[in-house]
């Protein structure tokens, strides 16, 4: 990862940022799949590429903070999940996982509201388009649609240590149908057509002391 900042005037900060792709291996010394049990087991989970843009403004009392990212998650195209037999001379056994997911762009608005000296209130929303595949839904991860964010939250800084608490809210909804299912690879983890949607709940707290 590798970033860059500017700070042209004194009230207003620009930012650029990159992520490479990262490929991480993951196994078991064992498995069992209804066919019955396997030896080692292993697969491989993508990150996906990114790069972002974000710009922020201190108006006095009210800052106000954007940024746009464009994540490369075409990059994720499948991950199988290879095991090897029990029994020498047998085939291992691979089971597809497909992804096969699209690029899609982020963006993020935030504003901060200073209420007095050391305390502050802040809101914001984020946009995250479509990137899962329609033809391969998931119940365990997000619809293939664009999802909505909507945040809020305050912070407490003294002169050594801040604190800051956080509740946001995810939300988006798609309905597959078996048509928007043809012509994809099989896919057995993967699930059936129907009605899928996301509603996430996050609350978050960070606590920073300076030395």
């Amino acid at each position: 990862r590798v970033g860059l900042q500017w700070q042209p005037v004194s009230w207003l900060e620009m930012g650029l940022v990159y992520r490479h792709k990262t490929t991480t291996e993951v196994f078991a010394d064992s498995s069992t799949f209804f066919s019955g049990p396997y030896g080692k087991t292993t697969m491989e989970f993508t990150l996906p590429s990114k790069v972002g843009f974000g710009v922020k403004a201190d108006l006095g009392s009210m800052a106000l903070a954007m940024d746009v990212e464009y994540n490369f998650n075409s990059q994720n195209e499948r991950s199988p999940i290879k095991a090897e037999s029990t029994e020498e001379g047998k085939a291992p056994f691979v089971l597809a996982s497909e992804f096969q997911w699209s690029d899609a762009l982020t963006f993020r608005a935030g504003v901060e509201k200073k209420i007095a000296e050391s305390y502050a209130a802040r809101l914001g929303y984020i946009f995250d388009a479509k990137t899962a595949n329609e033809k391969y839904p998931t119940a365990f991860g997000t619809p293939p649609a664009a999802t909505h964010s909507i945040t809020t939250g305050g912070g407490y800084k003294a002169d050594t240590w801040e604190v800051n608490m956080a509740y946001a809210y995810r939300f988006g909804s798609a309905t597959i149908t078996a048509d928007d299912m043809k012509g994809g690879d099989p896919c057995i983890p993967c699930a059936k057509a129907g009605d899928y949607a996301i509603a996430l709940h996050g609350v978050y707290l960070d606590y920073s002391y300076y030395w």
